[in-house]
This record gives C-alpha cells, structure tokens and sequence, in this order.
C-alpha cells in the first residue's frame, strides 16, 4: 500500500492551465498540468483555440540547438514515408500562415522565403528537402504526422529532438500503440480510445492535452540514451535530497510536455505537436495551487508510473519541500 500524506496538505484545487503569470517577482510556468491531474494515465484531451497553436516560448535560446541536433544525427531525429510527402507540404503552408498570421511581429515571407526577427534567419519554403525538415527549421515544436492508411492510424513521419530515446522515430510506419508500449499500461487502458480520438480529430477544432514530471535534468534537449540518463540523474540526485530535501527547489526542475491535435483539411492526416518546457521546481515555491495538486498527484502515482518517469526517489523529498513551502506561506507575515 502507498503512503498516504495528510490531506490537508496536498487536497488537490483544480486550475485551468494557462499562460505563464508573475506571482511577486517570480514568474510560474507557463502551463502548469499537475494542478489537476490524475493518478492513472489519462488523455485530458481538451479543445484548444487555434491562434495558441504554435508557441514561440524559449526560441532564441532553443532553436540553435535544435537545428544542430537535426543536421548532426537526422536519422535519429526525423523519419518519414513516401506517402507523408503531400501532409508535409499541407503542414508546412498551415504552419508558415499561422506564423504570418498570428506571430506578424516575428516572422515576414515574401512567398518563398520565410525570415524570422526573432535570430534573424531566413529560411527557404522550397528547398529541396521534405517539408518536414523545412519547418523544423524555424518552429520549437516537434511534429508528426498521423494517416489513416488501410482502416489503421499510421505514424508517417515525426521529427522529434527533443528527446533522444529515439521512440517515436522508430515507430514510423507503424501504429500508436508500438509508441505508448514502454507506457506502464496506457495501451491496456486507454488504447481504443486513443484510437477513436484520432479518428475523430474534426478539421477546424485542435485540441490540446499535457504531460509533466519532475527531473533532475534542467536541459530541453534530454542527453543520449534520455531514459536511463534521466533515471541516473535523478537517482543520483534522490541520493543527495534524501537527508536535504530543501534543496529540491534549487536542484530539480519540472518538464511540462504541451501537445496538440490539427485535421489537415486537404489530406486529412491529423498533425499532433509537442512542446516542451523546462522551470526550476522552485518556480512554484510561492504558488498554493500548484504545490497542493503536485504533492497530490505524485502522492498517489503508482510504483509503475513514478518509475516510468524516473520519480520513485523523488517523490519523498519533492513531497517533504512542498509541505515546507506550504507551511511558510501559512506563516502569518511579520508585524
């Protein structure tokens, strides 16, 4: 039986996620899922207003890495099929609108060529490379795309560095459920209805859904071999915060994952994004919702998902700083 932590100290209070506020002179992440979270897996797919599509959160700092990443080792970074060519193209002419449309400030395109203000880059729309490849140019989302081919949702091409487990380009070709197998038992439980949601992905109506953990790996781009680094990592440092777990603030980080679902009018294939964040735990210190609905949310993880997710050490002195954080803002300010 896992231990139970006192109620009163982590009661979830449900929050809508949204976009990054200041709380004093700290500024809270950007989107914050463990405020209402769940103990099993769920899909917590929810509709998403479409001009919040592409975020351009990080990009300066991030997509000098990500292009180098690309061109340094693109056969571990991106994959694709034949047949995902006319979705690429349709993607990458639904990305390049919504930037002009929605990022005007930072982006400008005479046609062919699209310029970024933000580093200044401008990129070839026609280039001889698959479009794919062309958009991971100049957007921090990862994408890939979803077909339906024989009566079977299909993954034909992914560019994917921000992890290096290599998991989602190996499973071009194939279905959703060979992707979510590592997943302690998200195909046994939510499987079918992963599949009947992507069926039903309506052209006109994206939709949104998050992950999230706590790591002691601060960097978007996960090192070579991303799970067993990140379980090293956070072995090593559950070692460390086991007699200190005041430090946790200052030593973990939260890695929230945002993905959305877009129906590509024309080809039909189902576009699916992933952002990822990175924020010092110690982000949250001041915020009671936030602490409550993490120390709630991995208080009542089971042993198989806190070890999917490289959390088992963790979770008892993430838990202890929380309730330390809770108690100080329970202090009464001094006179």
């Amino acid at each position: 039986m896992e231990q139970q932590w006192p109620s009163a100290r982590v009661a979830i209070l449900f929050s809508r996620t949204e976009p990054s506020v200041s709380l004093g002179a700290m500024s809270l992440p950007r989107y914050r899922p463990y405020e209402a979270t769940a103990a099993d897996f769920q899909i917590g797919l929810k509709p998403m207003d479409k001009s919040q599509w592409l975020d351009l959160n990080g990009y300066a700092s991030y997509l000098p890495q990500k292009r180098a990443r690309l061109a340094a080792d693109s056969q571990r970074y991106y994959r694709s099929l034949p047949s995902s060519l006319a979705a690429q193209g349709e993607l990458l002419q639904a990305v390049t609108a919504h930037l002009l449309e929605h990022h005007g400030a930072e982006f400008a395109s005479d046609g062919r060529r699209l310029t970024c203000r933000i580093d200044g880059v401008t990129h070839d729309l026609e280039a001889a490379q698959e479009p794919l490849l062309t958009l991971s140019q100049f957007i921090v989302e990862d994408f890939v795309i979803l077909q339906e081919e024989a009566g079977k949702i299909v993954i034909t091409a992914a560019a994917n560095p921000y992890t290096s487990s290599g998991r989602i380009i190996a499973s071009v070709g194939g279905g959703i459920p060979w992707a979510h197998e590592p997943v302690p038992g998200l195909n046994d439980k939510l499987g079918p209805r992963i599949d009947r949601i992507l069926v039903n992905v309506r052209e006109g109506v994206p939709a949104e859904r998050f992950n999230w953990l706590v790591t002691a790996i601060g960097a978007l781009l996960f090192p070579a071999d991303s799970h067993a680094a990140n379980a090293a990592a956070s072995a090593e440092m559950a070692r460390i915060l086991a007699d200190d777990p005041g430090r946790c603030g200052e030593l973990l980080f939260i890695r929230a994952e945002r993905q959305t679902l877009l129906r590509l009018p024309q080809t039909g294939a189902v576009a699916f994004s992933i952002h990822t964040y990175s924020d010092p735990l110690s982000s949250i210190a001041r915020h009671r919702e936030s602490l409550t609905g993490m120390a709630a949310a991995l208080a009542s993880y089971s042993p198989e998902r806190l070890g999917y997710s490289a959390m088992t050490g963790l979770r008892d002195p993430v838990i202890r700083w929380i309730e330390q954080q809770l108690a100080e803002l329970a202090d009464p300010l001094p006179a």
